[in-house]
């Protein structure tokens, strides 16, 4: 997220889910998520037209989709 420019609020803002910035903090500090709360993570990324990796169409996620918050572009 870093390498691409976005903030927390960036992605608080962009959900049209309840993400809370204590949520998009603990994805950036790589602690364990609830699949609901990566799911949250994983749509605002998509409306900012961020491409998600391993992430499917149907709402559920693999844990690697989210390497892309805890661990490669933050």
């Amino acid at each position: 997220m870093t390498e691409l420019g976005l903030s927390n609020a960036d992605l608080v803002k962009a959900s049209t889910e309840q993400l809370t910035f204590k949520m998009v903090q603990k994805a950036r500090k790589g602690k364990p998520l609830t699949p609901n709360v990566r799911n949250k993570i994983i749509a605002a990324l998509k409306t900012l037209g961020v491409t998600v990796p391993g992430s499917k169409g149907t709402g559920r996620s693999s844990c690697d989709s989210l390497d892309i918050i805890s661990g490669g572009l933050v």
